[in-house]
């Protein structure tokens, strides 16, 4: 009626009765399944899930790409994708070999290449680069 834009005496609307009809068709059970009412989360409630990274993580690793990738420039396409497979992305020789149609004594010789790279172009006390040697040896 109020938006009809007809006038109603307000003073004599009585509260306690419903003015139209209730929705009585949702249900709040599944909702109070798991929250009560006045119920509020704490930081012991929360379980972390450590497969996934923390913020500083992600910063952290996108930093040392953007380095990788400063620091590669130089080199040929198929050592940079040889030493990103290897060092980087955790794959075999022998796959990268299959990935690349190459054969593993070359995928061996690109990787090391781009490590000796590495090693002339980030400082000696970067930890990206102890990081790489470390991830990057090839017997």
């Amino acid at each position: 009626m109020l938006a009809s834009g007809s006038a109603i005496d307000l003073s004599s609307v009585p509260l306690e009765q419903p003015v139209g009809e209730q929705n009585v068709s949702g249900s709040d059970e599944s909702y109070l399944e798991f929250h009560q009412p006045g119920e509020t989360i704490s930081r012991a409630d929360v379980i972390p899930d450590n497969m996934f990274p923390n913020p500083e993580e992600i910063a952290t690793n996108d930093e040392w790409i953007e380095q990788l990738e400063q620091a590669l420039m130089g080199t040929k396409p198929e050592e940079r994708e040889a030493f990103v497979l290897y060092a980087i992305e955790g794959f075999t020789i022998k796959e990268i070999a299959e990935i690349t149609l190459t054969p593993a004594e070359q995928v061996r010789k690109n990787i090391l290449a781009a490590r000796n790279h590495l090693m002339k172009k980030l400082p000696p006390t970067n930890s990206l680069k102890q990081k790489l040697l470390q991830h990057s040896f090839v017997a």
